[in-house]
């Protein structure tokens, strides 16, 4: 029996529990969006705890694969893997990495979303803050008696 041979049950083993860490970590992923949606700062402190340890589940899970495709001859990359899968002949775990792969894009391009609107809303509130502490640079600049620029009064909204 070859290595290749010896890998399969392994390495199915390896891609169920990653397909199973990667559907949780989207189902995380998706409570982490309506939370940031509703700005629930507790609820997110307990998912990104959560969201931590699944992701270095998955990162543990994928290196035990990659050595897995490296025993059996092949670079551990996504090329190594696919030549791994091809010499396997077998449907069922193509389908399973195909699964994973796609679970995982779906995952990054949730948490890139989340992320674009947690900057969105610190921008909006860095704005508020500015325009609190009197920073308000959309009003332009008034000039003072030699011709140089002058602050408007700095006064903090809130303070007379």
């Amino acid at each position: 029996m070859t290595a290749t041979a010896n890998a399969e049950p392994a390495l199915e083993k390896l891609l169920v529990a990653l397909r199973d860490r990667c559907e949780q970590l989207r189902g995380i992923l998706g409570e982490e969006q309506q939370r940031v949606g509703r700005r629930d700062v507790r609820g997110l402190e307990t998912l990104a705890r959560d969201k931590l340890a699944l992701l270095e589940e998955i990162e543990e899970l994928d290196a035990r694969r990659r050595s897995l495709v490296t025993e059996a001859g092949w670079s551990d990359d996504q090329a190594g893997m696919e030549s791994l899968l091809a010499e396997q002949a077998d449907r069922d775990l193509v389908a399973l990495w195909r699964q994973t792969l796609a679970l995982l894009r779906q995952g990054q391009a949730m948490n890139d979303a989340s992320g674009t609107i947690i900057r969105r809303s610190l921008a909006e509130n860095q704005r508020l803050l500015e325009l609190l502490h009197g920073e308000d640079d959309v009003t332009p600049p008034s000039y003072g008696p030699s011709g140089t620029t002058a602050t408007r009064g700095g006064r903090e909204l809130g303070s007379a």
